[in-house]
């Protein structure tokens, strides 16, 4: 079965993998508001080659085990 956010958009198959490896970040992703995840998941999706959606991967799991959202990782300070 696809891993969906509560809305039913599916999320990136990379993502998905990896959350499916790591219990304890994907308990912080269970936890986020769908908005959240949304956000998450169209920003990996817009990723027009494999290399940046790696990279977006990455740091959208930094993001989820410090407790922050998308709109964190770009507050201008």
């Amino acid at each position: 079965a696809e891993a969906r956010t509560k809305s039913g958009t599916a999320l990136p198959e990379e993502f998905a993998a990896v959350l499916d490896k790591d219990p304890a970040t994907r308990e912080q992703w269970e936890a986020l508001g769908d908005e959240y995840r949304q956000e998450f998941v169209e920003w990996v999706s817009d990723a027009k080659q494999e290399e940046a959606r790696k990279r977006r991967v990455a740091k959208a799991l930094e993001l989820i085990r410090a407790g922050q959202h998308m709109g964190d990782a770009f507050k201008v300070s």
